[in-house]
């Protein structure tokens, strides 16, 4: 049993259809890569297994979701032709009026962002561009700035500046 209850179990009420390697849900369109979901789900009770429950539970949400995003999307990263450039390239087609201030400044990345621009992900599904760019984020830091995962989870790196970093090399052509 762990503490609190259900921390380290992975709860889904997506109907499974192994055959195509899917979960579907009555309530959203077209249906989940199962073996994404099931990853993701599962590198949150690692991460508690390694943080802890009061490390983990101060991450901010960028980190919270990205990290098991980032993990989640391992093949697809790993497939030819991938690359961060191109992830990037999505974000900026997809909407996101949600994040920026009245003066035209990205917000902080909050769980208020769930619902409000959906993109569509490498392997085709329709998903929540606030976990997709937490997770572009987070690859950002981890693959092209070589920070580990213990220094990803230190409150001093915050979303701010690698964003403005990230975008500032896609507009540059890196």
């Amino acid at each position: 049993m762990s503490w609190p209850p259900l921390v380290s179990h992975i709860v889904t009420f997506d109907v499974p259809d192994a055959a195509h390697d899917a979960l579907r849900r009555t309530t959203w369109p077209g249906q989940f890569n199962m073996t994404n979901v099931l990853t993701h789900e599962v590198t949150h009770s690692l991460v508690f297994a390694r943080l802890g429950l009061a490390n983990t539970a101060r991450l901010p949400m960028w980190k919270a979701e990205g990290y098991p995003e980032y993990i989640a999307a391992t093949a697809a990263r790993s497939q030819a032709g991938y690359t961060l450039r191109a992830s990037v390239a999505r974000l900026l087609e997809a909407d996101l009026t949600w994040l920026r201030d009245a003066q035209g400044n990205f917000a902080p990345l909050r769980y208020d962002c769930i619902g409000k621009s959906y993109l569509k992900n490498e392997v085709g599904d329709f998903w929540h561009t606030c976990y997709y760019l937490s997770r572009v984020l987070v690859e950002y830091l981890l693959d092209k700035k070589g920070l580990s995962f213990d220094q990803l989870a230190q409150p001093s790196v915050n979303e701010s500046e690698p964003l403005r970093e990230l975008l500032g090399a896609y507009h540059a052509g890196c």
